[in-house]
């Protein structure tokens, strides 16, 4: 008996915490319902911040534009003579093969 009496004391006051976070979580929905702005404030809002972000990129130079992409260019044509040399030379000895 005296165990059926603790569990409905603790259960109540579970309840009891679970009726304080919910009454909390709805007052700070409340509270943010009243700060939110319409669609068309919001996108001028966001267009703002981008436009702020957008002021702090540091750019490349041309120079170093023009350096990588060349070392990117010379890269790409080392790779494709080197698989295109592999191709080749396992085409000739599969073919030798069979």
């Amino acid at each position: 008996m005296a165990q059926k009496k603790a569990r409905k004391a603790e259960s109540s006051s579970q309840r009891g915490k679970a009726q304080k976070k919910k009454a909390a979580g709805q007052a700070a929905r409340a509270a943010t319902r009243s700060e939110e702005v319409s669609g068309i404030q919001a996108f001028i809002k966001y267009l703002k911040e981008v436009r702020v972000e957008f002021e702090k990129i540091t750019w490349a130079t041309k120079k170093e534009t023009i350096g990588v992409t060349v070392a990117v260019l010379a890269i790409t044509f080392f790779f494709a003579a080197y698989l295109g040399l592999v191709d080749f030379s396992l085409t000739k000895i599969l073919g030798l093969l069979y």
